[in-house]
């Protein structure tokens, strides 16, 4: 009897298929990427949506700095994309921001890894590098498909 075959994914960063890895720099991929709107809101409805990309393109894309710094919740978080800080969800003029990112690796194993390192961006920016790549475009901050 076949196998189903497993499903292919393609890098929201790059446009590539993730091709799946086992060693070297690939053993993670491919990568999920969870993106909730108003992450610094407990008690939001985040109506997350997810994407797929190489861990390699998620670091390329992401300032690893900004990560390291998120650990830091004294300060109103950083994108890691353009590197500005972030308002807080009552102060932004865009009803998603912050955007917070949840990166897991192998995410079609038998073991993904969930990262714990918190992961936050401007929605505009998340929009500038992976809408490109998508056939459907982010419907995070979007009331009725308004902006």
């Amino acid at each position: 009897m076949d196998q189903p075959a497993k499903p292919e994914f393609q890098c929201c960063i790059c446009g590539r298929v993730v091709a799946r890895g086992f060693w070297g720099e690939r053993r993670n991929d491919p990568c999920s990427v969870t993106v909730s709107e108003r992450a610094d809101e407990a008690d939001a409805d985040h109506r997350p949506e997810q994407f797929f990309c190489h861990y390699r393109c998620f670091w390329q894309m992401y300032d690893s700095s900004v990560a390291r710094e998120a650990a830091d919740t004294s300060k109103p978080p950083t994108c890691g994309v353009c590197g500005q800080r972030i308002r807080p969800s009552d102060e932004s003029t865009t009803t998603a921001d912050p955007c917070g990112l949840e990166l897991t690796l192998r995410y079609d194993s038998t073991h993904p890894m969930t990262t714990m390192d918190p992961f936050y961006c401007h929605l505009d920016c998340l929009r500038k590098v992976i809408e490109p790549h998508l056939a459907v475009p982010i419907s995070l901050g979007t009331n009725g498909g308004a902006t």
